[in-house]
């Protein structure tokens, strides 16, 4: 049987996997168990959904301790049992932002062939910065296979993962758990612009 493999529909932090959680009554991630990407430490990069402007989404006073929580997050889709399962989800946590910035998160699920696109589409106005970071589980391997791809791998296959901005791949932190602190790999990627504008990660299994 193939490794599980786990994916984000948002980062603990902006709340949206919480609301997922709530209306499907299930959790749509595993972070920290995950067979390729792993839970992060805290903090604006941390998140495995993009951070704007290097911005908390929430704001904070001290560690754990919140001054104010605009996240709102609302689930807009989510589909489940087909041939295609489609979740859709956003949060404003960014709108305290000038221009008003809200980030939108779509998962398209190809059960059959095992495949994945996500869209994270940031509306609003002005020019920002996004940066989105995937945390890597300490196992797997990573090799560069085009500006914008990578092949992520560890025993029992593989998965290719494919970005519309260039992908940079740095050392970085994951936390399986609570106090427990281990070095991993991060794969970053940047958009800057006018918004409104959307980066896209394709993720496809790839067996032994």
């Amino acid at each position: 049987m193939d490794p599980p493999v786990r994916y984000e529909i948002a980062a603990p932090a902006d709340r949206l996997a919480a609301a997922a959680a709530q209306v499907a009554d299930m959790q749509p991630s595993d972070p920290g168990t995950g067979w390729v990407f792993a839970a992060p430490e805290v903090g604006p990069d941390a998140g495995l959904a993009p951070s704007v402007d290097a911005a908390e989404v929430a704001e904070f006073t001290s560690l754990w301790k919140l001054r104010a929580d605009g996240t709102r997050p609302r689930v807009i889709r989510w589909e489940t049992g087909g041939v295609e399962e489609w979740w859709e989800a956003e949060h404003f946590g960014y709108a305290r932002l000038e221009g008003s910035v809200i980030h939108r998160r779509e998962v398209r699920h190809q059960v059959a062939e095992r495949r994945w696109r996500i869209v994270d589409r940031l509306s609003g106005a002005g020019t920002h910065l996004a940066v989105l970071r995937l945390h890597l589980h300490p196992e797997v391997n990573v090799k560069v296979v085009a500006p914008n791809a990578v092949q992520l791998s560890r025993s029992g296959g593989s998965l290719r993962l494919q970005c519309s901005e260039p992908l940079e791949v740095t050392d970085g932190w994951v936390s399986p758990r609570y106090g427990v602190k281990l070095p991993g790999r991060v794969l970053m990627a940047r958009r800057s612009g006018q918004l409104p504008f959307a980066i896209t990660t394709d993720i496809v299994w790839e067996p032994v």
